[in-house]
């Protein structure tokens, strides 16, 4: 509702008037008050009306109903001889609201954490202060981490690349988020994840400079199980992929709907150090009989690997 929208409605302003206990030391009464507002002024952000307040309701919520519907639409702060007054809740104003709020949830949050090993966060709206909270946290014992459909950019995956206390992390879950090939690229340099086995990126379209610069990090080398599906990698990303020498355990690789090609698999085919690989998928890749045909006739690999195409 915009805020023009507001005046002419039926508002409460709800809280504790001090006038009604006065006489009678810490007690306190929550009261209703209703009235129209008089006046929306935007340029001050405030609204004016002539319901009646007392002393100690600043802070109280200003509040209207619709239907089976009800709306905070200030917060009460000021009342005088001719009209009282509530600061508009504008759409920033509760933006920031929920952002403070957000922030001192996840202070809390980690404040309670001991020893965790383990960390799943789904659709929480995580940002980057969010994530700066996270890697300062003694959190050395770290192994499996859930971030999954967080919005998660490149300026946050620059501070997740900046922890260097995850040692014992192996299993880093960030699909579908908004990486791309520039957070592709802070996240490749970290050194500190000797252990990672497991890196999901699906969904992030690092595209064929992100490939190219997972492939060149050289710490990983316990990495067994890289998902890079629906990442827009294509032909290019495969080279850059194949040329990779550091993954020296890699079991499993998902590089499913990157338009990869007959050309891709022809250079994935040229790998020669995936001694460990037995499951390679590629569905959705474009990769024709003739893809397939090359892929198989790599010698490296496992012998019985399983290939979807």
């Amino acid at each position: 509702m915009e805020p023009e929208e507001i005046k002419g409605e039926r508002i409460n302003v709800t809280g504790y008037p001090g006038d009604k206990v006065a006489s009678q030391s810490n007690t306190y009464e929550m009261w209703g008050m209703e009235g129209e507002s008089a006046s929306i002024d935007q340029e001050k952000g405030q609204i004016n009306y002539l319901i009646d307040t007392a002393a100690g309701q600043s802070g109280s919520g200003v509040w209207f109903q619709e239907g089976e519907d009800y709306y905070v639409c200030g917060i009460h702060t000021t009342g005088n001889k001719f009209v009282n007054t509530a600061t508009l809740l504008t759409r920033a104003m509760y933006k920031q609201i929920y952002a403070w709020v957000r922030q001192a949830t996840f202070k809390n949050f980690f404040l309670r954490l001991g020893d965790t090993k383990e960390l799943k966060f789904e659709h929480q709206e995580i940002n980057a202060e969010c994530i700066s909270l996270l890697t300062k946290h003694n959190l050395d014992d770290l192994r499996i981490l859930f971030l999954t459909k967080e919005k998660i950019g490149n300026e946050e995956a620059k501070i997740l690349a900046r922890n260097a206390s995850w040692n014992n992390l192996f299993w880093l879950e960030l699909s579908d988020n908004n990486i791309g090939s520039e957070g592709a690229k802070v996240l490749a340099r970290n050194a500190s994840w000797i252990n990672l086995s497991s890196l999901h990126l699906s969904g992030n379209n690092i595209g064929a400079e992100g490939a190219k610069v997972l492939a060149q990090n050289t710490s990983w080398i316990k990495l067994s199980k890289p998902l890079l599906s629906d990442n827009s990698i294509g032909t290019e990303g495969a080279k850059e992929l194949a040329r990779n020498t550091s993954w020296i355990n890699l079991s499993a690789l998902f590089l499913i709907n990157n338009n990869i090609g007959a050309e891709g698999a022809k250079e994935l085919a040229k790998n020669t150090s995936w001694t460990e690989l037995s499951s390679l998928y590629l569905q959705q890749s474009n990769v024709d009989a003739k893809g397939v045909k090359v892929l198989k006739q790599n010698k490296t690999w496992k012998k019985d690997i399983e290939m979807r195409i």
